[in-house]
């Protein structure tokens, strides 16, 4: 789908490599550029095998390219490739880029239209933007952690503001720009703060604040805990999700809970209604509700590990572990692109370390 668009992927960790891995996934020609010792993420990456699996997932198909940008023949050899790149992706802190003569108004000198992309965690301009910060900090900044958890904040097991606020919205600007390069035939910058985006996560909670002035907190809302809309345990100290809001889901909810007399919706937040939830939940195990939860109008559905999630439900439909091979010919197994075209496949292959630059001629 991408195979004529062509990245220059300069950023490190997570939220810039996740980005650039979907859209080398989508078939971009993305060529990564990372110092003499490699992504830093290697230093919290498990080895698995003697690999490192999280470095080899994020960057599969792409090219690498170690360079010293201190080296003035390695910075003019980089330079000259910006001639052919359509999008530059970069994550470091304001004013570094620049320091290499790679920042967007330098680059624009060499290329007009070229799409460049920073990914901040809180933008190029503000009193925030030059301090150094990862997801918890923009999850706080952000209010996202006062809305989450029950009496205290709780840690994600997975990395919202990196991913959800840096990633995805990185991977919208660029293709929302791309398209506008294609029709008008000019470039642009885009500016990703994961802490301004992380809040716009939460515009439910938002617009109630701004139109209300009532500020939200945690257990405060139907959708946060303050309802019957959570996680309940069984009787083997398992959790079930119930996520059943509209009346006809609610009412087949309570039918097959035998819970009599529910008003609705007076009785979505009723603190007795939940405690008689919570004590009919607790009479059967997880794999007894896992029976009961195939009714399709129930919005009850297991809580699953995640190895648990490709034995049982929608993941285990979709094959979403591909088995890759390294330069050394062994099998890794990495999570592939979870979206479906129908007139599309990714294709998956290891990241390939060059010792000078390959692009595809256009």
């Amino acid at each position: 789908m991408l195979s004529n668009i062509k990245i220059l992927d300069f950023s490190q960790l997570l939220p810039g490599p996740y980005a650039s891995m979907i859209l080398a996934d989508m078939g971009a020609e993305v060529i990564k550029i990372e110092p003499p010792s490699g992504d830093p993420i290697i230093q919290f990456d498990k080895l698995i095998d003697g690999k490192h699996i999280t470095y080899l997932t994020l960057n599969r198909n792409k090219k690498i390219i170690r360079l010293n940008l201190k080296v003035e023949s390695d910075l003019l050899a980089l330079k000259e490739q910006i001639k052919n790149i359509d999008v530059i992706i970069e994550g470091f802190r304001p004013g570094t880029m620049d320091k290499f003569g790679l920042g967007y108004d330098q680059v624009k000198k060499i290329k007009s239209d070229i799409i460049y992309c920073s990914i901040t965690g809180y933008g190029q301009k503000g009193k925030y933007s030059s301090k150094a910060g990862h997801d918890i900090n923009f999850q706080a900044l952000s209010g996202l952690a006062s809305i989450m958890g029950n009496a205290n904040p709780i840690l994600n097991g997975i990395q919202i503001s990196d991913i959800a606020g840096g990633s995805l919205h990185a991977v919208i600007s660029i293709l929302g720009a791309v398209i506008r390069k294609i029709n008008q035939r000019i470039g642009g910058y885009i500016d990703i703060s994961m802490t301004h985006s992380s809040y716009s996560l939460a515009i439910l909670r938002i617009v109630e604040e701004a139109n209300e002035g009532a500020i939200p907190k945690n257990q405060d809302h139907v959708l946060n805990g303050n309802s019957i809309y959570d996680y309940y345990q069984t009787r083997d100290g398992r959790f079930i999700s119930i996520g059943a809001l509209e009346p006809k889901f609610i009412y087949n909810l309570m039918n097959t809970l035998e819970v009599e007399n529910f008003n609705y919706p007076s009785d979505m937040i009723n603190s007795k209604i939940k405690k008689r939830i919570s004590k009919k939940i607790a009479e059967k195990t997880l794999d007894e509700w896992k029976i009961i939860a195939t009714d399709d109008n129930l919005c009850l559905e297991p809580v699953l590990n995640i190895r648990e999630t490709r034995e049982f439900g929608p993941i285990a439909d979709r094959e979403i572990i591909i088995e890759i091979k390294d330069s050394s010919n062994n099998e890794i197994k990495i999570v592939g692109h979870p979206v479906i075209y129908n007139n599309f496949s990714p294709s998956y292959a290891t990241p390939i370390v060059l010792e000078a630059f390959e692009l595809s001629s256009k």
